[in-house]
């Protein structure tokens, strides 16, 4: 009965080993490539300026480059073409049903946007374009404006061969169009090891126009150790020069700003308009703004809507770290002793 309880209990404290050596490693101080050179405030319109063009067209990225800056998602095809799509389902942009994964770059050709979206009509549908295309218009344009782009890849913490496409597909057509010469480009992705992969493609790039960003959504996972890794080990590991979370985020702990701030990171916020991103404490620590154009907007087809999320996770305490080197040498000791009981 003894050896049985103290197997079990060696068992336990054995797998609570890991778990400790993620904590401490949660805890390494992050560090960016390079120290932040961006003035604040650097506004981009998120999914383009829709005043007058569905978001994420062609003409909605080109109208937000004129005033300064344009945020676009991007969506891999069949084909391996990259378009400027939001949504993995193209029912709520186009009406018509179905994955935009799972089409090539000619039936994408024919789709158009709906004249109803996000509450707002527009005179004429609009088609999807290519982020060749969209690339090609907005930086011949407006060659100083900023352009972020949005790669739409999977939330899990495991990075897939489409991931790794995506990416090599999107920085090709980036580096093949105007916007590689002298265009600013940040590249955003939320996927923590993926992140990884994006830091060392830009890094091969050499130059010094293109940025990464590392940003979540506050609810894309259900706890709090979502931050830890997204802030604390992605950072550490690839190493990006732009955090950015929903301006609730921020809200809610000014002091993670602050100490990324301090760290010399550029801060980003996203999820609303001048008045939401403007009233923050840490409104000053922010170097870029996504705002949704016209003020107001609120855009639809996200996990959460601008003003309604909180947020109350936090970065790993030192007492935590404590604890789990404590643990994890508990989980050492009593694996050790549990084969020694089982072996007597």
């Amino acid at each position: 009965m003894i050896r049985t309880i103290a197997g079990a209990l060696a068992a336990v404290l054995a797998l609570l080993g890991p778990a400790a050596a993620v904590l401490l490693l949660l805890g390494l101080p992050a560090r960016p490539t390079r120290p932040c050179a961006v003035q604040p405030h650097l506004d981009l319109a998120h999914r383009g300026d829709v005043t007058d063009h569905p978001p994420n067209t062609l003409g909605a990225i080109v109208d937000a480059a004129a005033g300064g800056g344009a945020e676009l998602d991007v969506a891999l095809l069949a084909d391996d073409v990259v378009v400027v799509f939001h949504d993995e389902d193209t029912t709520r942009i186009t009406g018509e049903p179905g994955l935009i994964a799972d089409r090539d770059a000619a039936a994408v050709a024919a789709l158009r946007t709906r004249t109803e979206i996000d509450g707002r009509t527009y005179a004429e549908r609009e088609p999807v374009s290519t982020l060749a295309e969209v690339l090609q218009a907005a930086c011949t344009a407006h060659p100083d404006a900023w352009v972020y782009i949005d790669l739409k890849t999977e939330t899990s913490p495991f990075t897939t061969e489409w991931t790794t496409r995506m990416f090599e597909r999107s920085l090709a057509t980036w580096s093949a169009s105007p916007c590689a010469a002298k265009t600013p480009t940040i590249f955003g992705v939320t996927n923590p090891i993926a992140a990884i992969e994006l830091r060392a493609a830009l890094d091969a790039l050499d130059r010094d126009n293109v940025h990464m960003e590392m940003f979540f959504h506050p609810d894309t996972y259900p706890l709090g150790e979502a931050m830890w890794m997204q802030l604390e080990l992605s950072p550490y590991l690839a190493r990006p020069d732009i955090l950015g979370a929903h301006y609730t985020v921020w809200q809610a702990h000014p002091d993670l700003a602050r100490r990324y701030a301090s760290q010399g990171f550029c801060l980003a916020a996203y999820g609303g308009g001048r008045t939401e991103l403007g009233a923050l404490e840490v409104a000053d620590n922010l170097h870029f703004r996504t705002l949704d154009l016209p003020e107001g907007h609120v855009h639809q087809g996200d996990n959460f809507t601008p003003g309604g999320v909180t947020y109350s996770a936090a970065w790993t305490p030192w007492w935590v770290l404590l604890a789990a080197s404590v643990v994890w040498t508990l989980g050492l000791g009593g694996a050790a002793a549990g084969l020694l009981i089982r072996r007597r």
